[in-house]
């Protein structure tokens, strides 16, 4: 009995029948080999089928075949992003809505990664367009929600979350959306709520057991409002963030001078350069520190991963290990043991770096900079005073480790 193959691969995609529907596609592909749609949604049916070197080679050969195909130019995007290629990724998804407006999936792509580059506005923008195309996008719909938490009002947020909710009931994303919005208000029962339903709904959603174990912790009313304040911390783009950081630097040293220049004034310049430093570092560690924190109650603790859980002993143990050397350096009046105490302080940036960068040779290099910068702060305190100043490159070298975890965070390993 003849059966029409665009129906039948349709029925086998539906069925999760991947390998069959490859098969097809190959068997098609065999009379019509320069046939550059199919040869890209052949590379699609590799990438379900966990063949990511596969598909990426067929949708490059798909645009190289027609490069006026949209779909082509989408399915090649689409494979480069999963391989963390993004620019390249961002330009294949820009040629393929160039080449079809229509094409609301290269949208919902270039969305994406505009978001991963923390254009928010931008993202927006662009999801807003797929939806004039196609309102009930889901994709769209959700990148558009996310990317307006980060660049609008909550209620904005709110608003944008429900309707992927009107939409998708079972939305698992839309109802973790409204968790994260909810505590950015500070309902921090209405957020539990939110994300206990979405763990429901998708056991494996990992940014809603994240929002369970903040919800968790934001029962202390003292957490609650940390937890809001790097809440907003995360929100802001990040050359506003680094603006904040160099700022403060620059300040920092202003301050020194002035309590060189006036005695008088380091009562009124300490407590700022302090509040500072710990501004910069609880916005590096207030989620290991609060893991931390969470640790202490046996039933709380089941939430926290492992690798969180080691995440939390070594930077809890940093600062520990940091508050007694500034007690010494301020009992003994130690300069040196001051100095070990600001580049131990400063070491859970790239201690954090570590767990923030993805396993593989990405976690292998910030490991390898991180143990370096701690050699540096050992040899520095417990070396000759001829080697003391590896104390100031240790802190210098962490505060570059901020720059290299950023950028090690964005690399996909294969």
């Amino acid at each position: 009995m003849w059966a029409d193959p665009a129906t039948l691969f349709d029925e086998l995609v539906a069925d999760g029948r991947f390998e069959e529907a490859d098969a097809l596609l190959e068997e098609i592909l065999d009379h019509d080999p320069d046939n550059a749609d199919l040869l890209a949604l052949r590379a699609l049916v590799r990438s379900a089928l966990k063949d990511p070197s596969a598909a990426l080679a067929m949708s490059g050969r798909a645009v190289t075949l027609d490069r006026n195909s949209s779909f082509a130019h989408w399915a090649y995007g689409a494979q480069l992003e999963s391989d963390g290629q993004f620019e390249p990724a961002e330009r294949a998804a820009s040629r393929a809505l160039e080449l079809d407006a229509n094409n609301v999936d290269a949208a919902a792509l270039l969305a994406q990664l505009a978001i991963r580059r923390g254009a928010y506005a931008e993202a927006v923008a662009i999801a807003d367009h797929g939806l004039e195309v196609d309102p009930g996008h889901e994709p769209c719909l959700g990148l558009k929600a996310y990317a307006l938490r980060y660049s609008e009002p909550t209620a904005k947020t709110d608003d944008a979350f429900a309707s992927l909710l009107a939409a998708y009931p079972l939305s698992g994303f839309g109802r973790t959306g409204l968790g994260w919005s909810s505590l950015d208000r500070g309902d921090v029962d209405g957020a539990r709520e939110h994300f206990e339903q979405a763990l429901a709904l998708d056991p494996g959603a990992d940014w809603a057991r994240d929002g369970l174990i903040e919800a968790t912790k934001a029962k202390n009313p003292i957490y609650r409002r940390i937890l809001r304040l790097f809440l907003w911390f995360g929100r802001i783009d990040s050359r506003t963030r680094w603006a904040i950081i160099i700022g403060g630097i620059v300040g920092f040293n202003a301050l020194s001078e002035v309590m060189d220049a006036s005695p008088a004034l380091t009562l009124l310049a300490i407590p700022l350069m302090l509040a500072w430093v710990g501004f910069v570092l609880l916005s590096w560690t207030w989620q290991s520190l609060s893991d931390f924190v969470l640790m202490m109650d046996a039933d709380a603790r089941k939430l926290v991963t492992r690798e969180r859980r080691m995440a939390a002993l070594l930077v809890g143990g940093t600062c520990l290990a940091t508050f007694f050397l500034a007690w010494f350096a301020f009992m003994g009046r130690s300069g040196r043991i001051g100095l070990g105490a600001l580049a131990a302080a400063f070491f859970v940036i790239p201690l954090s770096g570590v767990f923030n960068t993805p396993i593989g040779w990405p976690r292998q290099v910030m490991t390898a900079y991180t143990i370096g910068v701690a050699a540096l702060i050992v040899v520095g305190l417990l070396g000759p005073e001829s080697v003391a100043g590896s104390l100031g490159i240790a802190l210098w070298g962490s505060v570059l480790g901020s720059w290299l975890a950023s950028w090690l965070a964005t690399r996909r390993v294969a």
